[in-house]
């Protein structure tokens, strides 16, 4: 069995920083997902894994301990991915079917809540919060799948340091999506647009 301390050869050295500070943390990585693990998820969801993904669970096949303690959320095993976006993908069958499969839940809040990561190509990489049930209110939290690790409670406020309450200086990247996910909204109605409009809300430079 493969070391959980080193990621797989094939995955991105960028996600192996996280290993130290997960285990600073108090948790335990589990060992890195394989290629071939990972193409079985593929076949299961129907859609190709991002690099990013890839790269995380070929880095950690998951983690042990009290996550939600420490950094707030959990993160899904591998093998949670497939249950979860289904769930996810529930509602948006019947009130808005263009929106089914628009990410990938990799985490929860210890509920149905999920942290998605993107694969709308008008805001493609963000983690978005997105509540159970029905709720088209997706809130942007996050610009990259590194940042939740170090999300933490503190006096029980949610601090989030590297996230976009913490650095609310607007980048290039998320003009272009604010105005991609504003331009999808104006041409769609209903849920589809309010899920839009939340998004570029949560993209749009502080006030």
């Amino acid at each position: 069995m493969k070391d959980a301390s080193t990621p797989n050869q094939e995955g991105n050295a960028s996600f192996s920083h996280l290993l130290q500070h997960l285990h600073a943390l108090g948790l335990t990585p589990h060992p890195p997902a394989t290629p071939a693990d990972l193409s079985r998820v593929e076949q299961m969801l129907g859609l190709e894994l991002p690099t990013p993904v890839r790269d995380l669970y070929l880095t950690l096949g998951g983690l042990d301990g009290p996550q939600q303690e420490v950094m707030w959320c959990r993160l899904h095993d591998l093998s949670d991915i497939a249950p979860t976006l289904n769930d996810l993908n529930a509602p948006l069958h019947e009130l808005a079917p263009r929106l089914v499969n628009y990410g990938i839940p990799l985490f929860n809040d210890g509920g149905d809540n999920y942290l998605v990561f993107t694969l709308l190509p008008e805001c493609p990489g963000r983690l978005v919060y997105s509540t159970s049930g029905d709720d088209f209110s997706p809130e942007v939290l996050f610009r990259s799948l590194h940042e939740p690790f170090f999300a933490h409670w503190l006096e029980g406020e949610l601090i989030l340091p590297q996230g976009y309450q913490a650095q609310p200086a607007q980048t290039q990247d998320d003009e272009r999506a604010h105005r991609a996910c504003l331009m999808r909204a104006q041409q769609c109605t209903g849920y589809e647009a309010h899920f839009f409009e939340s998004l570029a809300a949560g993209l749009a430079p502080p006030r």
